[in-house]
């Protein structure tokens, strides 16, 4: 997540965009709460629909760090169990995981009766790497290292980036969550006012 070649990381989008969300929320008069997490929960607000809530969430989301290792179906099971009160769960994440394991864990939350919403945060060039004919240097979208990798490997990894995506859409048409791809390049507006115009056509 600390990997961004634009002018923000993905970590940085994923914060702002949960701040917003919760922002929208608070001032509807809902509550929002928020776990950030890598390999295990790291820090948990319980949902409030006050307005001072919202600094408290703002400080927890621009504050988390990246790890380097992470695992969202491990985290995404605990808190299935571990949620008693029925509600709208919001995963933000690059999903660079095993799409099987990701899809079970997501139907966990549906089989808990929670309305599941996934925001699939990804740097452009993840989706759009090309060969080169010399290796080329990335850096892990964990923890900021920079090794160099051949060309094919950066292939791999952006095929890997749209394949997690294809099951996440099919799950998305069945709905078991609302799944929407996000670029780190598209404004927040604008991925908000589509995520309100689908939440709108659902509750029709």
């Amino acid at each position: 997540m600390d990997f961004g070649d634009g002018r923000l990381t993905k970590l940085a989008y994923g914060s702002y965009l949960a701040a917003s969300l919760a922002y929208l929320l608070i001032h509807q008069n809902d509550m929002a709460g928020l776990v950030t997490f890598d390999s295990a929960v790291r820090d948990y607000i319980p949902p409030r629909g006050s307005r001072r809530h919202l600094r408290a969430f703002s400080t927890s989301s621009g504050g988390s760090r990246p790890a380097r290792q992470t695992d969202v179906p491990r985290v995404c099971h605990h808190l299935a169990e571990t949620i008693r009160s029925r509600g709208m769960i919001v995963l933000i994440s690059d999903l660079l995981e095993d799409e099987d394991r990701v899809l079970h864990a997501l139907q966990h939350f549906h089989h808990m009766k929670h309305d599941v919403i996934v925001f699939h945060v990804l740097d452009g060039s993840e989706l759009e790497l090309r060969t080169k004919s010399s290796p080329t240097s990335a850096t892990s979208s964990r923890a900021g290292t920079s090794p160099s990798i051949p060309p094919c490997s950066a292939r791999n990894t952006a095929s890997g980036c749209r394949r997690t995506a294809r099951p996440c859409a099919k799950a998305a048409s069945a709905a078991v969550p609302s799944y929407h791809l996000v670029r780190t390049s598209q404004p927040l507006e604008s991925v908000l006012a589509e995520f309100l115009r689908f939440r709108m056509r659902r509750s029709r």
